[in-house]
């Protein structure tokens, strides 16, 4: 299922009846074909309540039943519950690249990746862009069931009380977007996710070992950014800046200019588009796109690089400042340097190495690998949330 399910129910006014409805729920879709006696065994429940949870739920369309014809059973026929998995439907926006991908995901998880027009692909405006793959995702969604919004996974960070979304790495300066640019033609709610916190999310769901204690993702790639949950939860509102730490200044003295307006960043010593000139210097056809770059890196000994070997120090003074703000008990990291067999061992070595004697045991450091699928996933979890606590709300 999409989402922790207790997260559906855990909250200031849910009722038993509720909690039962989003139990049952999550069981059917987890378990194909269950039945109300399994449901009822293993969660040691009274049978006359999951029986009213599973009428409930039957009698809004949410389950259906099919009959489990077994010619060696006497007595009436086992019933298997199914759930109508596109009962609820959302859509995902991310960018890969310089360009944005869409995809429908079902309260199963089952994900449908849509593909945007290419004329919609032609214009380099950042607006423009994002204005035509919302058109073309309202466009082709689902007729049936319920669309419930839009998760917008995106680079950057937004200011709330203005209703903007500003990104300053990928089209070269700063990119101010507005939702309410799009006035009455998107009559859909919106969820603007920073992509490493859509990320983030999706981890918590899939390894819920990294729901002990503090946990930070740390992206490093086209851009540098981080990310803290505690306890599971995420500590960023996913409409600030915080964890923009590719902005933070490792050299105030340095001439280099960053994206973001600034100089002496992090990201002018490591950030992928930093290190592009130097790398061309080298070889001949170097991608852009991040996963395109962690295979091109595959077969190369980059790491010796002057670039490359001076940029993974830069690295380590990120990971040993994070480490000291925010004491964590595990840092994982993704992107296509630590993709990177070797980059990644140094990157880790050089971190024990840094660190007091006193926390060497007490921060677990290690890689995770990223797919498309958590930005679609982390993006909508809280659009399946607010869903469901609306729709699993008890008749009676």
């Amino acid at each position: 299922m999409i989402c922790n399910i207790k997260d559906v129910y855990e909250y200031a006014g849910s009722r038993q009846k509720d909690a039962l409805n989003a139990l049952v729920l999550a069981q059917v879709v987890d378990s194909p074909g269950i039945s109300r006696k399994e449901i009822t065994h293993t969660n040691k429940l009274r049978p006359s309540s999951v029986s009213s949870a599973c009428q409930d739920l039957l009698d809004r369309g949410i389950l259906y039943e099919k009959s489990i014809v077994d010619p060696n059973q006497r007595g009436r026929p086992e019933v298997a519950l199914y759930a109508t998995t596109d009962y609820w439907t959302s859509a995902c926006i991310f960018m890969e690249s310089l360009d944005f991908r869409a995809a429908l995901v079902d309260i199963s998880g089952k994900i449908t990746p849509l593909t945007i027009k290419n004329e919609y692909t032609t214009s380099t405006n950042y607006q423009d862009k994002l204005n035509a793959a919302l058109s073309q995702v309202i466009e082709e969604k689902p007729e049936k069931g319920n669309f419930i919004g839009i998760g917008l996974s995106l680079p950057g960070f937004g200011i709330a009380q203005e209703h903007t979304w500003i990104t300053s790495t990928r089209f070269g300066h700063l990119n101010q977007i507005s939702s309410t640019h799009f006035g009455n033609s998107i009559d859909v709610h919106l969820n603007w996710v920073r992509s490493i916190d859509a990320r983030m999310q999706s981890l918590l769901l899939s390894n819920p070992e990294f729901s002990k204690g503090k946990t930070i993702l740390f992206h490093w790639g086209y851009g540098i950014g981080v990310t803290l949950s505690i306890d599971g939860k995420l500590t960023n509102d996913s409409f600030s800046k915080f964890g923009e730490l590719g902005h933070t200044v490792v050299d105030h003295k340095s001439e280099k200019q960053c994206r973001c307006g600034s100089r002496g960043c992090l990201e002018t010593e490591a950030a992928i588009w930093a290190l592009l000139p130097s790398i061309k210097k080298r070889f001949d056809e170097v991608p852009v796109n991040e996963r395109e770059f962690s295979a091109f890196l595959e077969k190369r000994f980059i790491e010796e690089l002057p670039e490359i070997e001076k940029a993974i120090d830069y690295i380590n003074i990120g990971l040993l400042n994070i480490s000291k703000l925010f004491s964590p008990d595990r840092i994982l990291l993704y992107g296509p340097f630590t993709d990177h067999d070797r980059i990644y061992n140094r990157v880790r070595e050089n971190f024990y190495q840094n660190i007091p004697h006193s926390e060497f045991k007490s921060i677990d450091i290690s890689r995770i690998q990223h797919t498309p699928a958590d930005e679609v996933i982390g993006s909508t979890y809280s659009l399946f949330i607010d869903a469901l606590r609306k729709d699993l709300t008890a008749s009676s």
